[in-house]
């Protein structure tokens, strides 16, 4: 009884490491196309399933907003990449966007991609106290972001202070 016990784990543990490969492959295939178009491909969603995957791409661009147009272009060609190799188990639905006005900042790099942009950052201090500012990105380096508030002056954040952070256009 043991045995299929270990059987069975192992299934689950190469499965994952099968999903992780193909998760993988789709965002390689999606960063290469993004930026053969003068795009950065900010985030991969993946949600596997038996039947039909979904598939999220976030698409950024600094110069300019991504268009529907540069969504089309890049879903058309990482769709037509997707279905020649046909490395995924059963169809998916592909969709590409752009990160939104008020994107959810969730990794480091982000934070220099979006410099000399308005951030809303809720974070701690050194005291453990809760605070929020909203400024622009002046400079980011190994272990901190600089924001510019304005008249209150420059804060500096250590990006594991960081609780939660927001593009936060004026508009």
């Amino acid at each position: 009884m043991l045995i299929g016990v270990e059987n069975h784990s192992y299934i689950v543990i190469y499965k994952r490491i099968e999903m992780k490969k193909v998760e993988e492959r789709i965002e390689e295939i999606a960063r290469e196309v993004a930026e053969s178009r003068g795009l950065v491909l900010l985030e991969v969603e993946y949600f596997p399933s038996k039947t039909n995957s979904l598939i999220r791409l976030y698409l950024y661009r600094k110069e300019k907003q991504v268009s529907l147009v540069d969504c089309e272009q890049v879903s058309r060609e990482v769709e037509l990449l997707l279905d020649e190799e046909d490395f995924m188990p059963g169809s998916y639905t592909l969709e590409v966007s752009s990160p939104g006005l008020f994107r959810k900042i969730k990794h480091q790099k982000e934070y220099e991609l979006f410099l000399s942009q308005r951030i809303r950052v809720l974070y701690r201090d050194e005291m453990n106290n809760t605070l929020e500012v909203t400024g622009v990105i002046i400079r980011t380096g190994e272990n901190s972001l600089t924001l510019d508030l304005g008249e209150k002056g420059l804060v500096t954040i250590n990006f594991r202070l960081i609780l939660q952070a927001n593009l936060a256009p004026e508009i």
